[in-house]
């Protein structure tokens, strides 16, 4: 290996003692599991948030993504994540359901005007 790799190698050794590191747990340094850190968690696009982001956009059609991330203090692409999922979309500055097919975009206009 020496002779492919020069001196950017691992010694056999080295990897033999890494193995039996991991596999006697010395330390504890064996537990490769996910440990809990500090920080916002990442239940930003449960059910009650996608509940609060249905409810902002049907009691106002032309909210902002902007005012629903200040609404309820979640990022921007969490938001637009959730607004997808419950299958909105913006037309003419309105949120409407994306289950309207439409082939044109008169279709599109007047399927939007209907939902207000």
């Amino acid at each position: 290996m020496q002779a492919v790799y020069g001196d950017q190698y691992v010694d056999v050794d080295t990897i033999r003692h890494w193995v039996r590191w991991f596999k006697d747990g010395e330390l504890g340094h064996a537990d490769l599991s996910d440990k809990t850190r500090s920080g916002r968690p990442v239940t930003a696009s449960d059910q009650l948030h996608q509940d609060c982001v249905e409810e902002l956009i049907h009691g106002n059609r032309r909210i902002k993504q902007k005012e629903t991330v200040v609404a309820l203090g979640i990022s921007k692409g969490k938001v637009g994540h959730i607004i997808g999922v419950l299958g909105f979309r913006n037309v003419c500055a309105r949120w409407v359901l994306r289950n309207k097919r439409c082939n044109s975009a008169p279709e599109l206009f007047s399927a939007a005007a209907s939902t207000v």
